[in-house]
C-alpha cells in the first residue's frame, strides 16, 4: 500500500506568521500544520513587502540605469510614472504568479484524481514562493554592492554554444529549485500523497516555463552571445 503524505498521526497548529519562516527549513511538518486550506494573506504579504523592499533598492539603482540609456535628460513626470508603473506591478507579481501557478495546479490535481479547492493551492502557493523573493532582496544587494554573482549555471556555458543549452542551465536557478521543492511538498500535502507523487506539479510548471524560454531565445536570441 503507498504510504501517503503527511504522516498518519497528530500534527500541532502552527501560526501562519510563523509558518513564513518554518517553511523555509522544515516545509513537511509546516505544510502539513497548515492543513487543508493555507491561509492566503501572509505568504503574499510578505511577497508584497519583499517586492517594496526590492523596489526601493531599484530606485537606488535608477539615474545609472537611466544615464546609461541616454534618457538622464527624461522629464520628471515621465520617470515618475515608470516608477510607479514598476512599483505596481512589483506588487501584483506574486498575485498574479499565485494565480497562474493556482491554476495549473487545480489541473495537475484533477489528473490526479483528487478535488482540492483553488484558494488551498492559492494559499500553498503563497509560502512556496519565499525563496523567489528573497533571492530578489539578495540579488539586489549584491547589484548595489556592485558584485556579480551568477544566478544560474548559464555562466559556465561557452560562448557560441547552442542558445538552447545556454536557456536550459539559465533555467537551473538555485532559488527556483528552492521554490520546487516547497511545492513539491506542499502539493503532496493538499493531494494526501507521496512527495514523489506531488513533483508532478512542480515539473510541469517548470517544463511550461522552459519551453518559453526556448520560445524567447529563439525570437530575440541570448544578449551579447
Amino acid at each position: 500500500m503507498e504510504q501517503q503524505f503527511p504522516p498518519s498521526g497528530s500534527t500541532r497548529p502552527l501560526s501562519p506568521w510563523k509558518a513564513l519562516f518554518r517553511v523555509l527549513v522544515a516545509p513537511r511538518t509546516t505544510f502539513a500544520a497548515l492543513g487543508d486550506s493555507p491561509p492566503i494573506l501572509p505568504g503574499y504579504l510578505a511577497g508584497m513587502i519583499l517586492s517594496a523592499l526590492l523596489f526601493v533598492e531599484v530606485l537606488k539603482l535608477l539615474p545609472g540605469s537611466l544615464e546609461e540609456r541616454g534618457m538622464s535628460d527624461a522629464p520628471a513626470y515621465a520617470v515618475t510614472f515608470g516608477a510607479v508603473f514598476t512599483l505596481g506591478l512589483m506588487l501584483s507579481a506574486p498575485w498574479i504568479a499565485g494565480a497562474v501557478n493556482s491554476a495549473i495546479a487545480a489541473v495537475v490535481g484533477r489528473m490526479l484524481g483528487r478535488d482540492v479547492k483553488y484558494s488551498a493551492y492559492f494559499g500553498m502557493i503563497g509560502y512556496a514562493r519565499l525563496p523567489v523573493f528573497l533571492w530578489g532582496m539578495l540579488d539586489s544587494v549584491f547589484q548595489l554592492a556592485s558584485v556579480q554573482i551568477p544566478q544560474s549555471p548559464a555562466f559556465l556555458v561557452p560562448k557560441g554554444s547552442s542558445i538552447y543549452l545556454w536557456a536550459f542551465a539559465d533555467s537551473l536557478r538555485p532559488h527556483d529549485l528552492w521554490y520546487f521543492w516547497l511545492l513539491a511538498v506542499g502539493f503532496a500535502t493538499l493531494q494526501k500523497s507521496r512527495v514523489a507523487k506531488g513533483a508532478l506539479l512542480p515539473v510541469t510548471i517548470y517544463l511550461l516555463s522552459l519551453a518559453f524560454a526556448f520560445f524567447k531565445v529563439a525570437t530575440r536570441g541570448v544578449p551579447g552571445w
